[in-house]
């Protein structure tokens, strides 16, 4: 039989967030590979069961083999509504996303996290795992959050600082008046206001915070 695939909009809270689900073609439960990721601006000028046959083509080896592939664009990302800010709605999202699939009829019991560098730290903030996430291969990223921002007390500007500005609500403040130079002016707690033309909470209490051992990061 030729593998499914189709997809849906999970709401979670405020927002509707684009899952793709591919499967085998027949009746019955399997276990699940769950994948959820910011990196997917293209997507959204691409019709959207062009991209549930584009990833069934790509993980098609997988639902051959009796694995549904749930993938999820994260929210404020792709097809996915909201406001996308690093971190803060992933282990809601990623909780509601995990919960959705027990509800599914091909849930079988188990699912198994998927992921790399950001897409890994989705599911890390989803800990302690439930019982029937059996396992994950979340790859390319440390699970310490503080280990993601600072190295010996020094923020990582160029990799994690460049990369957040980025990110941060992505579709609706696309145009940010950002440069790298931007990490020279202080205090840095007034960065996030210059560069967005709104405070970031989360990331202004971050710079706040550079010592491992502060019990911030517990």
């Amino acid at each position: 039989m030729t593998p499914i695939s189709y997809y849906e909009l999970m709401r979670s809270d405020d927002a509707d967030l684009f899952t793709i689900v591919c499967k085998p073609d027949k009746d019955g439960t399997f276990p699940t590979a769950v994948f959820r990721s910011p990196y997917v601006d293209a997507a959204q000028e691409i019709d959207e069961q062009e991209l549930c046959d584009r990833l069934l083509a790509q993980y098609h080896a997988w639902v051959e083999d009796g694995y549904v592939i749930v993938f999820q664009h994260c929210r404020g990302r792709g097809k996915s509504s909201g406001d996308c800010i690093p971190y803060l709605n992933e282990r809601k999202d990623g909780l509601c996303l995990q919960d959705w699939v027990r509800h599914q009829p091909f849930y079988n019991g188990e699912i198994y996290l998927c992921g790399g560098s950001y897409c890994a730290s989705v599911h890390f903030v989803t800990a302690p795992f439930a019982a029937d996430i059996k396992g994950a291969v979340l790859e390319v990223q440390d699970q310490f959050r503080y280990n993601c921002n600072f190295r010996n007390g020094f923020y990582k500007s160029n990799l994690h600082g460049g990369w957040y500005m980025d990110m941060y609500k992505k579709k609706s403040i696309p145009n940010k008046s950002f440069t790298p130079e931007c990490y020279n002016l202080l205090p840095l707690t007034a960065l996030s206001n210059s560069v967005f033309g709104e405070a970031s909470a989360d990331f202004d209490e971050i710079l706040m915070h550079p010592d491992k051992t502060d019990p911030f990061w517990t």
